[in-house]
C-alpha cells in the first residue's frame, strides 16, 4: 500500500502530538535530578545533605555540584538541609526547598492531562529546588580580635583579617 507524502506527514505530526500529550511539560523541559551548586569561601568545606526525614543523602566537599531529587513521592516535594562545616569555622545550615516548577503549568496549554496528573508528579519534575546556587562565606569559629583575656593562644593565619596579617612580626629566639 502506497502512502502519499501528505499522509506520512500527518501520521508523523499525530505521533509527535501524541508524545507531547502523554509526556509532562516539566519532564520534557527540566526533568531529572536538580543540580545545586555549592561554593564556600574558603573552599574545601564539607557539605552534608539531609532529606526532610533527617536521613543523610550525600556528603561532598566544596566546590560541589549536587544532584538532588525534586520529590519525596507522588505530589510531594522534597526539602533538604545542607550542613556546611570546616575546621576552624562556624557551622552553617542552608535550606533548599521544593517549589512548583513553572513548566508544570505548560501541561494546561498542551492538553497534557496525563502529564499533569501522572508523569510530572511521579518523576518529580513538577517541582524545582531553590536556591540552586549557594555561595557561602564561612566565619572563623572564634573571634580573633577584642574580648580576649591576656595569655597565649593559637589561631591559624587564615583566620586573621588582612589588617591583622599585616601587623604580624616574626619572633626568633635570642641567646
Amino acid at each position: 500500500m502506497h502512502t502519499t507524502p501528505i499522509r506520512a506527514l500527518l501520521r508523523m505530526g499525530m505521533g509527535v502530538l501524541l508524545c507531547v500529550c502523554l509526556a509532562g511539560c516539566a519532564s520534557i523541559f527540566s526533568g531529572g535530578a536538580k543540580k545545586v551548586t555549592v561554593n564556600t569561601q574558603p573552599p574545601g568545606a564539607k557539605v552534608t545533605v539531609y532529606d526532610k526525614t533527617g536521613k543523610v543523602i550525600l556528603t561532598n566537599q566544596t566546590p560541589a555540584v549536587l544532584r538532588l531529587d525534586r520529590s519525596h513521592g507522588y505530589f510531594k516535594g522534597e526539602d533538604y538541609r545542607l550542613v556546611i562545616e570546616k575546621p576552624g569555622y562556624k557551622r552553617v545550615e542552608v535550606a533548599v526547598e521544593s517549589r512548583i516548577n513553572g513548566w508544570y503549568f505548560g501541561n494546561l496549554a498542551l492538553g497534557g492531562v496525563i502529564g499533569m496528573l501522572v508523569v510530572d508528579p511521579l518523576t518529580g519534575a513538577m517541582y524545582t529546588l531553590e536556591p540552586d546556587h549557594i555561595d557561602q562565606t564561612l566565619t572563623p569559629a572564634k573571634e580573633t580580635t577584642g574580648g580576649r583575656k591576656p595569655g597565649l593562644g593559637i589561631i591559624l593565619k587564615e583566620q586573621l583579617t588582612a589588617e591583622q596579617v599585616g601587623r604580624l612580626k616574626c619572633l626568633t629566639a635570642q641567646r
